[in-house]
């Protein structure tokens, strides 16, 4: 009780924070919180035993307060408005809900794997999404985490707003397909590190490291929506995966899987995850009045670069047949061969850079806040 008091002295200070993209100073919050909550894990264990948990959950919130409110001074008031509480409420109902059901459709093909194929299916499979959904979808919240106060920014500038979605989205890809430019040549050797019991959930990797780089597009449209005060058509969305996603998780296993297996639960992110995307892509694209052409015509030289990437790391591979027995040896061959090719394109073709990246993550000036739907 007393941690849930103190968080309420951290969480609207700590979002207006983010809100103004100050991640730097709440990085070092993160940072001392952390140190906090392991001391104090390591000083109260010989103490009070199994009780040290509660220590530490305690110190990470005292001192994420103390952090928090140096930054940005913020103590609540004995004030209510009735019309700003009921937008608020509103608004976290729907991203409350779009939020539970996005957890609800991303982890029903591990529940469709083990009723279908079994056990040790599940665990191959579990390995696959592991190498390469987890991964990428935690890369791409480094550019999400932006996305929200940088739409939220330039809402009353349709120009701006649009120039904002398409940069975003392409960083988005490109953090996310430097990381599966590795995974996906490499796949075989990095599961072989782990236990050679899973080398064969490299083909199940490979088939949803595209629905990684799908994933990583989408990430990017609710923000925009939720920023532009329409956290509606963001429900409206997650409404529909939360359907046809696992009715596409079932039908694929009940029809391809004594052909593929428990990988054509992997497929069934490929053939349904698009339609679910393309109902999100026409919100975004509605309002923003982008045609599909001038968005697909922003990403497709990157899907080039990223094929020709994997390519490249896939041929090194092929010729490193000498060092099957040290699969770390040629991972690293692998991943050096395809990183070193995609990194070359965005710097030759693309003229991305460290830089420019750092520009495209700065937001435009802040408007007055928007009607929430």
């Amino acid at each position: 009780c007393f941690k849930l008091l103190l968080q309420n002295l951290y969480m609207v200070p700590g979002a207006l924070m983010i809100r103004e993209l100050r991640f730097r100073e709440f990085s070092l919050i993160r940072f001392l919180a952390s140190v906090a909550e392991n001391v104090a894990l390591l000083v109260a264990a010989p103490l009070v035993g199994i009780w040290c948990f509660i220590a530490g959950a305690l110190g990470r919130t005292l001192v994420t307060t103390a952090g928090v409110q140096y930054f940005q001074p913020w103590l609540p008031k004995l004030l209510f408005d009735w019309a700003a509480t009921r937008e608020a409420v509103l608004f976290g109902l729907k991203t409350s809900l779009s939020r539970i059901l996005f957890f609800v459709y991303t982890g029903l093909d591990f529940y469709v794997v083990g009723h279908f194929f079994g056990r040790a299916a599940l665990g191959l499979y579990k390995a696959a999404a592991d190498l390469a959904l987890d991964p990428a979808r935690i890369i791409s919240t480094v550019v999400v985490s932006v996305a929200f106060p940088a739409f939220s920014r330039a809402r009353d500038r349709p120009a701006a707003l649009a120039e904002q979605f398409l940069k975003l989205s392409r960083l988005s890809f490109i953090v996310v397909s430097g990381f599966l430019v590795i995974v996906v040549p490499a796949a075989p050797d990095l599961l072989l590190l782990l236990d050679e019991r899973w080398v064969g959930a490299a083909v199940a990797v490979r088939v949803l490291a595209i629905a990684a780089l799908l994933r990583a597009l989408s990430a990017v449209v609710p923000p925009l929506l939720d920023g532009i005060g329409r956290p509606s058509l963001t429900l409206t969305y997650m409404a529909v995966a939360a359907v046809t996603m696992p009715l596409w998780f079932a039908v694929a296993a009940m029809l391809f899987g004594d052909w593929l297996g428990y990988a054509s639960v992997a497929w069934a992110w490929v053939l349904g995850y698009p339609l679910a995307f393309a109902v999100l892509l026409r919100f975004a694209l509605r309002h923003l009045e982008i045609d599909v052409g001038r968005y697909v015509g922003s990403l497709i030289r990157l899907v080039l670069w990223t094929g020709l990437a994997i390519a490249a790391g896939a041929g090194v591979r092929a010729l490193a047949g000498g060092l099957e027995e040290m699969p770390l040896a040629r991972a690293l061959v692998t991943a050096a061969a395809s990183m070193g090719t995609y990194l070359a394109a965005l710097v030759l073709a693309e003229g991305i850079t460290p830089r420019s990246v750092s520009a495209g993550l700065k937001p435009p000036p802040r408007d007055e806040p928007a009607a929430i739907e």
